[in-house]
């Protein structure tokens, strides 16, 4: 598990990885599907990246507070065994 700090400070390398990945997946699929020329699909690879950063920046941040979600706290109901004594 996370703490908040370490998940605030791994969030940029781990955004411009997955930004990254999706670069390179979509310069493969436009070469693949359309035949675009080398060149030509790494442009439209960066130039459709660019809107694509507000799905993939909050998916991102998302997994990361899912990883840093502390697990200790137990359900609202719930009692602590222990407590109290």
């Amino acid at each position: 598990m996370l703490t908040p700090a370490q998940a605030r400070f791994i969030y940029l390398p781990v955004a411009l990885a997955a930004q990254a990945l999706f670069v390179v997946l979509m310069a493969i699929l436009m070469h693949q599907w359309f035949a675009l020329d080398g060149k030509d699909s790494w442009l439209v690879a960066g130039v459709i990246s660019v809107p694509s950063s507000m799905l993939v920046l909050p998916a991102v941040g998302a997994l990361l507070a899912w990883l840093s979600r502390d697990h200790i706290i137990p359900f609202t109901g719930e009692k602590i065994p222990g407590a109290g004594q």
